[in-house]
């Protein structure tokens, strides 16, 4: 149950930061969707002491949280730091 959780936190992360970030360009969304969701499952799991079927918790989901957004930062700073030359 943890480990679906985490994939949602993680999508709604990735999907609200190209919202933001105002990119409209569908492949981009799914992109930073999957990144986003990457980053939560590492730093949830990480939080969860590696628990995927048992209870999810709050320290957690913070962690899924945290994670998801370092992780779209630092593929955002990557990503731009490629398309610039």
């Amino acid at each position: 149950m943890s480990l679906i959780l985490l994939i949602v936190i993680g999508a709604l992360v990735g999907w609200a930061s190209t919202v933001w970030l105002r990119i409209e360009d569908s492949t981009t969304v799914l992109r930073y969707a999957g990144v986003g969701v990457a980053g939560a499952l590492v730093l949830g799991l990480i939080a969860n002491r590696g628990a995927m079927i048992d209870g999810l918790k709050l320290l957690a989901v913070i962690g899924g949280l945290v994670g998801a957004a370092a992780a779209l930062a630092f593929y955002h700073f990557y990503y731009l730091k490629q398309r610039s030359g």
